[in-house]
């Protein structure tokens, strides 16, 4: 399963300074709105996600591996486990353009602290993550064009859906507030594992049953 990963990081390892270039070039124009940076970070980064995918489907990787005594489920713990290692690569990304940012823009222009915090990481990682986690169970299913073609769609419905649940975001407010850090931490880790789960154990059967 590691030899996977590794295979990951060698395949895109030319590709890793002009995406950094990237990153912050586009990033930077939405320095001025806040929570809109944090989400363009996090789309960014997710697109560095499924840019290996595009890789793998360019070169035909992926019938290779099916064809070779190996598992199918440690391919699909494999393509987590790296999509892990990139959203944290895009993690230290979005600090070092909020820290490079925050050098050169006056405070009273645009003030970075607050992004530049443990909870501008958790606004920044839960739109990263959902957003990979919605899309591998997608590709193991449908492969990565059908899989591009619909996710656009349901994103969308997800969308609708955080709306009509926005008016319990004062609710969450309070119940940080109520709870502490700590224990709201701890109640945000074991969601987001039960999410991460959920996925992977979906992808596995997904991937199981599909046929080359």
């Amino acid at each position: 399963m590691l030899k996977l990963c590794r295979k990951d990081v060698l395949i895109t390892r030319v590709f890793w300074i002009p995406a950094l270039f990237s990153y912050i070039v586009i990033s930077t124009a939405f320095y001025e709105r806040g929570l809109l940076f944090i989400f363009v970070n996090a789309v960014l980064t997710f697109s560095m996600v499924f840019s290996i995918l595009i890789i793998d489907d360019k070169y035909r990787v992926e019938p290779f591996f099916i064809s070779l005594p190996l598992k199918r489920r440690k391919v699909v713990y494999a393509r987590y486990l790296s999509s892990g290692f990139i959203i944290l690569l895009g993690l230290v990304f979005y600090f070092f353009t909020s820290f490079l940012l925050d050098s050169f823009i006056p405070i009273d222009i645009v003030d970075f602290r607050p992004l530049i915090s443990p909870e501008g990481a958790a606004v920044f990682l839960i739109p990263a993550v959902l957003l990979t986690l919605i899309f591998l169970p997608m590709y193991f299913r449908l492969g990565l064009g059908k899989a591009l073609l619909f996710f656009p769609a349901v994103i969308m419905a997800g969308t609708g859906v955080f709306w009509i649940l926005l008016p319990g975001v004062n609710k969450l407010e309070k119940l940080y507030k109520a709870f502490g850090a700590p224990l709201t931490i701890f109640i945000a880790v074991l969601v987001l594992s039960s999410l991460v789960f959920a996925s992977i154990i979906i992808s596995i059967r997904f991937y199981s049953r599909k046929e080359f």
